[in-house]
C-alpha cells in the first residue's frame, strides 16, 4: 500500500486546542483493483468481493438509504463492467468507470504521488480538536460507489475518487473532512439511545462541524464537485431558517413515531444528499455561532462532554440575536426534558 501521510504537532503558544498528532495514510489499492478489472474481459470472483470488507461497509452504510444498494447489484454491475458493458440501472455508477477508466487512473497515480497535504489538513482540523489528541486513520480511495463524497468507518473513512478526479482541492477537503469524523470518534461523547432524537441531534452536530471546518465555499476555483458544493451550501444558507425548521419537525416526528422506520426517514432527508442534506447547515451554522459568541475550545467541550447542551449554548445566543434561527419549540421542549451539563463557556 502506497501511503501518503498527515501528521500535525502540538505548537507552543496558542490557546487553541491543537492536535498533538494526527496520521492519516491514502490507500488506493481497492481503487486500483477495480480500476484494472474494467473493460478487461476477465471473469470477476464473486466470492472475493463478498469478502471484501470495504466493499461490505459501502453497502452497508448506503443501504440505509436505498433498499437497492444490494451485493447483488453490486456484483452484477461488476461483472458488466469488467465485460465493458454498461448497466442500464447504474446504482454504483460503474458505467462512468467504463466511459473514464484512462482519466480517472490518471488522476489516482497523481495522487498517490504527491506530497503530503499535512499543514492544510492538520490546520483545519486542530482548532476543533482535544488539545494532545493522538488519531490514526486510513483514507481508502473508492471507485463503483453510489453517490459522490465520502463516509467512515472508525478509524478507516472511504473517498469516492470518480466525482473529484478533476479536482485536486476538494481531494483535499473531503479528505479533511472524513478525517474530522474519524477524530470525532476519539473524543466525542457517543452515549445516545438509537433511533430517537438525541442520536439525530448528535449527528446534525457531528456533520455541521465537519462542513464549518472543510467548506467548499472557502474554495477559489476548483473543480466539478467543489463547484456542486458549493452550490449545495449556497442553497442551505437561503434556506436556513426553513432547515431549522425541518429539524424541529423531524425531532417530533420521532418523538410521535420512535423507532427504526421514522428515524431512517428522517435521517434521509437531513443528512443524505438525496435531498441536498438540509441538516448539515444546521448543524454548521450552531458550530459557527457558538465558536463565535464563545469560544472553538468550548465547541469542543460541549461536543466531548455532551453535545445536546451546545443545543442549548446555541439557543442562548439566538434569543439575543436576529442574525441566526432560533430552535423551534419542539426541538426547545426536549432539551429541555433531557440533562444538559456541563457547562463549557
Amino acid at each position: 500500500m502506497r501511503k501518503l501521510t498527515i501528521l500535525g504537532f502540538t505548537l507552543v503558544g496558542l490557546s487553541l486546542p491543537v492536535a498533538a498528532r494526527t496520521e492519516v495514510s491514502v490507500d488506493a489499492s481497492n481503487a486500483q483493483a477495480i480500476l484494472a478489472e474494467i473493460c478487461s474481459g476477465t471473469e470477476i470472483s464473486e466470492q472475493q468481493i463478498k469478502n471484501d470488507t470495504h466493499i461490505q461497509t459501502m453497502l452497508r452504510h448506503f443501504s440505509q438509504f436505498r433498499s437497492y444498494f444490494t451485493m447483488e447489484n453490486y456484483i452484477a454491475e461488476r461483472r458488466s463492467a469488467a465485460l465493458c458493458e454498461k448497466s442500464q440501472q447504474n446504482y454504483f455508477r460503474f458505467n462512468q468507470l467504463v466511459e473514464e477508466k484512462d482519466k480517472i487512473a490518471s488522476f489516482l497515480n497523481d495522487v498517490m504521488t504527491q506530497r503530503s497535504p499535512s499543514s492544510e489538513v492538520t490546520a483545519m482540523i486542530s482548532p476543533y480538536a482535544p488539545a494532545n489528541l493522538s488519531y490514526e486513520g486510513t483514507a481508502m480511495l473508492m471507485v463503483g460507489t453510489p453517490s459522490c463524497g465520502g463516509w467512515s468507518a472508525g478509524s478507516t473513512f472511504y473517498v469516492d475518487l470518480p466525482c473529484i478526479s478533476d479536482d485536486p482541492k476538494g481531494l483535499l477537503y473531503l479528505i479533511a473532512h472524513e478525517s474530522y469524523h474519524g477524530v470525532q470518534a476519539t473524543f466525542m461523547q457517543q452515549t445516545f439511545t438509537p433511533n430517537t432524537p438525541a442520536e439525530l441531534l448528535n449527528n446534525v452536530l457531528r456533520e455541521g462541524s465537519a462542513l464549518h471546518i472543510a467548506s467548499f465555499s472557502k474554495i477559489e476555483g476548483g473543480g466539478r464537485y467543489t463547484e456542486l458544493s458549493r452550490e449545495q451550501e449556497a442553497d442551505n444558507t437561503r434556506r436556513l431558517e426553513q432547515n431549522f425548521e425541518l429539524l424541529d419537525m423531524a425531532v417530533s416526528y420521532l418523538q410521535r413515531h420512535p423507532g427504526e422506520q421514522a428515524y431512517g426517514a428522517a435521517n434521509n432527508i437531513g443528512l443524505s444528499g438525496s435531498y441536498g442534506a438540509p441538516f448539515y447547515s444546521v448543524g454548521a451554522k450552531i458550530i459557527e455561532t457558538v465558536s463565535t459568541s464563545d469560544s472553538q475550545a468550548a465547541v469542543v467541550c460541549y461536543l466531548e462532554k455532551n453535545p445536546l447542551a451546545l443545543y442549548v449554548r446555541y439557543q442562548e445566543v439566538a434569543e439575543y440575536s436576529d442574525q441566526v434561527p432560533p430552535l423551534g419549540r419542539a426541538l426547545q421542549n426536549y432539551l429541555a426534558s433531557v440533562p444538559q451539563q456541563p457547562e463549557c463557556r
